[in-house]
């Protein structure tokens, strides 16, 4: 979004932009047949929540001949994603998952789980990919 002298907003192609109301409009697209050919005017988007094929003048006013005068549905800021700050936040946790990897395998036991490596014979290949896999495994049970 851009602000000319005199603080007037000038909606741009692209971006995404909150109604009055406060729903998401957006992405910006120019609106080919209903555009002013001198001035490239009106602006339009379909994907918008709540909406189906509206338009917006480059001030962020409504410019539907079928709504206008609604100025609910009137652009007045660049869209902002809303931040979580309250008492709920979602939670990335890495956890061990039971199975085969290559020589190296996982099982759940009802105290924990068993990590060990099948069979007595290994190339320096398997060995290499299973000291890394254990090392995976125990950064994961660090975090």
């Amino acid at each position: 979004m851009s602000f000319i002298e005199d603080n007037e907003m000038i909606v741009e192609v692209g971006e995404f932009y909150k109604t009055r109301d406060g729903r998401k409009v957006g992405p910006m697209k120019i609106w080919g047949s209903a555009t002013d050919a001198d001035t490239g005017d009106v602006l339009f988007d379909t994907m918008a929540e709540g909406f189906t094929s509206y338009c917006w003048r480059k001030s962020g006013e409504n410019g539907d001949s079928q709504v206008e005068g609604f100025d609910y549905l009137d652009l007045v800021a660049l869209w902002q994603e809303p931040t979580s700050q309250g008492p709920v936040r979602t939670k990335t946790v890495k956890e061990v998952v039971p199975g085969n990897y290559g020589i190296v395998f996982v099982r759940k036991l009802s105290r924990g789980a068993e990590i060990g490596i099948q069979g007595h014979f290994h190339t320096a290949t398997e060995l290499r990919a299973a000291a890394a896999t254990l090392l995976e495994i125990a950064e994961a049970l660090e975090e």
